[in-house]
């Protein structure tokens, strides 16, 4: 008679299957966090682009994603022109 045991060849697959695992599991989180910090960074730039802000680029100072939330803080490379001061007015400072 042929018994399936715990290490068995039955066709459940058992612990040695090939189905997925926590490491795969974590692997597509990674490629899924790193598709969305490619988003956010693809959204910022054509965000520069058509304001103008930034014009030289930026230094980035800080970064944050997390499911549902991302937030980029920076500096721009750039001094502000008197227009800029017009266009991006800073209310904190008035």
């Amino acid at each position: 008679m042929g018994g399936g045991g715990v290490g068995g060849g039955g066709m459940g697959g058992g612990v040695r299957g090939g189905g997925k695992g926590d490491g795969d599991a974590k692997s597509n989180r990674e490629v899924m966090m790193k598709r969305r910090k490619e988003v956010v960074y693809e959204k910022l730039k054509t965000k520069l682009d058509e304001t103008g802000y930034c014009r030289e680029s930026y230094i980035e100072l800080d970064n944050y994603f997390v499911r549902g939330r991302s937030q980029i803080r920076g500096e721009c490379k750039d001094s502000a022109t008197e227009e800029d001061r017009m266009i991006f007015i800073n209310d904190k400072n008035t």
